[in-house]
């Protein structure tokens, strides 16, 4: 509300934190304008070093990234974790291999072909966990 003082009036508008021009209406006429301006301090765009960052916000909400790294997939990897299918797949496919190799090399050749040792291979863990 408007306060009538010697040199006219008068308006408290409290404190102002966004910048910008700011403009007075009554009775949808503007009668003032004026432009507020934050403190220079608060907008200093110098750079930050790493360790004053992880000070500021923690250094377990912190991960600091190089210039090179491509910043969605940093993003992407820190919401999702990374992606394993690839690692396990290669796994699965040695196994595979493994397991064509060791039941290549455990065939005895009998009167009805070619039998796996199925039954060699249980007795020789029985005999290594004895």
């Amino acid at each position: 509300m408007p306060t009538l003082t010697s040199v006219g009036y008068q308006v408290s508008l409290g404190a102002l934190d966004q910048p910008g021009i700011w403009q007075l209406f009554t009775g949808g006429h503007k009668i003032d304008a004026f432009a507020v301006n934050l403190d220079p301090r608060e907008s200093d765009a110098q750079l930050v070093g790493a360790k004053r960052v992880e000070q500021l916000l923690g250094a377990h909400r912190t991960r600091i990234l190089s210039r090179s790294a491509v910043i969605e997939k940093e993003v992407l990897r820190s919401r999702y974790g990374t992606e394993l299918w690839k690692a396990c797949l290669a796994v699965a496919f040695l196994l595979m291999m493994a397991e064509m190799a060791v039941a290549r090399t455990r065939r005895l050749s009998g009167p009805h072909g070619s039998i796996r040792t199925v039954s060699w291979c249980f007795s020789q863990t029985r005999e290594f966990f004895s």
